[in-house]
């Protein structure tokens, strides 16, 4: 089965959410130092505090298993 598409028209998702079209970037680093410039934490932010998140999630599942293997009464 084929899908036709005219090119013409795009389907977009999420269009909503969409502020502006900044379009393509030459390269991975331009775009990084955009979204610095932007309003992403700097990066010694993220690295002091990246694990923070792990940490929450390996306590929550922790606490999930703990509750799983309790034996039936």
């Amino acid at each position: 089965m084929a899908i036709g598409w005219d090119g013409e028209s795009d389907l977009i998702l999420f269009s909503p959410w969409i502020v502006k079209d900044v379009g393509p970037y030459p390269s991975y680093d331009d775009l990084v130092t955009l979204a610095q410039e932007e309003g992403m934490p700097p990066k010694v932010f993220c690295q002091l505090f990246d694990w923070l998140p792990a940490f929450f999630s390996r306590r929550r599942t922790e606490k999930i298993r703990q509750q799983g293997s309790a034996p039936a009464a």
